[in-house]
């Protein structure tokens, strides 16, 4: 399938396509207006080292001195900082986070920190606290190493944590990403639909012909012929009448009666019998 046939499809299934674009485009901006924007804000700290590093009137020498850079005592107040009880005492309940390390693009001993939160309070307060919290780690780390007053590595803020700056990188992140698969999802339906309607279309056109309907087979039964019916005689001279066939053979006409049985039917001879009475 090439990028034509794409095109055409999605063309021809538009009733699928556009919907869900316009379901995917009111989501985005109701989750990009109700996202809360982030907040953020940096600060720096620089490492100074001591002016001598032995005190004089004790011979004490600094034991962080030794190390030849301050990048050492900065790296382990910075572990410190970042071990999961400290960083949960430094961020509390604020919803801030923040990233705490040496800035690798100078040679100097300078501490970069970065701090983001829901509001620009809460990240300027907790920049803050970091920062002191660094400072004083790193006083009392070379006091219980032995290290005299006058020997210590102190530490001087470069860039404040007072600019607070909106991110909306997050939001717009969640706007791409939403964006995105509601795209991947339209287009996967017009696919889908179309598929299903290429799929029922050639079932149709295999489908063969219904064949027509057989006429019910008769079953009723023959109908005999009725049976011939005799009619009374009508007088003694016809006792009989002629028995009509039921159309399968000739008529056949009754036998003459005898003149004994003519006579023996009414009682009394005939007319033309009476010569045979005298004799």
């Amino acid at each position: 399938m090439d990028l034509w046939e794409a095109l055409r499809i999605l063309a021809r299934r538009w009733f699928v396509v556009v919907p869900l674009l316009l379901l995917t485009a009111f989501g985005a901006v109701n989750l990009y207006s109700t996202t809360e924007p982030e907040y953020t804000t940096t600060g720096s700290i620089l490492l100074r080292g001591p002016s001598v590093g032995q005190d004089e009137a004790s011979g004490l020498r600094n034991p962080y001195l030794d190390y030849g850079n301050m990048a050492v005592p900065a790296r382990v107040v910075v572990d410190i900082a970042l071990t999961p009880s400290t960083y949960h005492d430094l961020t509390g309940d604020t919803g801030t986070t923040f990233e705490l390390g040496l800035d690798t693009t100078t040679s100097a001993p300078l501490v970069v920190l970065n701090v983001t939160g829901p509001s620009p309070d809460a990240v300027v307060t907790t920049a803050q606290g970091i920062l002191e919290f660094f400072s004083a780690t790193l006083r009392q780390r070379q006091l219980d190493a032995g290290a005299p007053e006058n020997t210590l590595i102190t530490t001087e803020v470069v860039t404040p944590p007072v600019d607070v700056l909106q991110q909306n990188a997050s939001r717009l992140r969640m706007l791409v990403g939403v964006a995105g698969v509601g795209v991947l999802f339209s287009v996967g339906m017009a696919f889908l639909v179309e598929a299903i309607l290429r799929i029922r279309a050639r079932g149709r056109s295999k489908k063969p012909p219904a064949k027509e309907a057989e006429p019910p087979a008769d079953t009723t039964r023959p109908v005999s012929p009725p049976a011939p019916v005799v009619e009374p005689h009508q007088s003694s001279d016809n006792l009989f009448r002629p028995i009509r066939g039921n159309g399968d053979g000739p008529e056949t006409e009754p036998e003459p009666t005898p003149r004994s049985a003519r006579r023996g039917a009414s009682g009394l001879p005939r007319r033309g019998d009476e010569s045979e009475i005298s004799h």
